[in-house]
């Protein structure tokens, strides 16, 4: 079978079809049936502009940048937590950049300003130091999702 390939939305452009928000706040600390090494955080306020702020000294940590108006984010987002299970020794941080007034992804985040992401969702790879090892298209093959 050839290769699947990954779809994205590039700034500016929104999906077709929308998952609806859950209720509740955007982002929970951990989801039934998730794995306890993945967590989401809220990635729009401006102190979690710096990717390093997402590691944890010790352990290696997949950032995965994603917004629930993003219907290729939340097809992903099982993809990443059956990873988390297989890598018990690691952590997923899924990080929210939310959404704006009108609906559409939030692409003025600061994480997604300072770092130039410029379509989600988007992965970053920071190894035990909290130092990004890989990050975007080179992620999404390391990682094979």
């Amino acid at each position: 079978a050839p290769p699947r390939r990954r779809q994205h939305h590039p700034a500016g452009s929104e999906p077709d079809d929308f998952d609806q928000p859950a209720a509740g706040p955007a982002a929970a600390p951990v989801a039934a049936g998730r794995p306890p090494n993945v967590s989401s955080v809220d990635a729009s306020a401006p102190h979690m502009a710096t990717l390093r702020n997402y590691g944890v000294s010790g352990c290696e940590t997949v950032v995965m940048v994603t917004s629930i108006r993003c219907g290729p984010c939340q097809q992903t987002k099982p993809k990443a937590e059956q990873w988390a299970r297989e890598h018990p020794q690691s952590r997923v941080v899924f990080a929210e950049i939310g959404q704006t007034p009108t609906g559409g992804i939030n692409w003025a985040a600061p994480i997604v300003q300072s770092n130039g992401i410029r379509g989600v969702p988007y992965l970053v790879i920071l190894d035990t130091s909290g130092n990004v090892s890989v990050q975007g298209n080179d992620a999404h093959r390391v990682l094979g999702f």
